[in-house]
């Protein structure tokens, strides 16, 4: 509901979460924009991943290049302000499903869970496309 209403509005309404703001590639991409091995994919989308509240900035020249892509996600909050809360209660419970998955294959493997959860931390991406 969240992402067909975000979808619908106009243009410069999505633009404000623009993808091209962001040096953690995230946010909103209008058609034409991405790409599936070098051909055009023609949606729209809005590109999510881990939320990481304390980085440092693309400026900052201590930090490695990868590290700019621990940033804080745009959100619509402006225009939609249930779609921020709707988008972490689905990240939520997909990471309660991935944690039960994890344990079974530990139980399957006759290794403690705590062994392979120790390698995990707050990692997702997460792609709404145009309904």
């Amino acid at each position: 509901e969240n992402a067909r209403e975000f979808f619908n509005r106009e243009e410069k309404d999505k633009m404000s979460i623009g993808y091209e703001n962001s040096p953690a590639f995230r946010g909103y991409m209008p058609i034409g924009v991405e790409n599936t091995s070098g051909d055009i994919d023609f949606r729209q989308q809005i590109e999510y991943a881990a939320e990481y509240h304390d980085h440092r900035t693309r400026d900052d020249k201590r930090s490695l290049v990868y590290h700019r892509l621990r940033a804080s996600n745009p959100w619509p909050d402006e225009i939609i302000p249930s779609f921020k809360p709707a988008i972490m209660a689905y990240v939520e419970t997909i990471f309660e499903v991935a944690g039960v998955l994890r344990n079974a294959m530990c139980t399957a493997l006759n290794v403690e869970p705590k062994t392979l959860g120790r390698h995990f931390g707050p990692v997702y991406q997460s792609k709404n496309s145009e309904p």
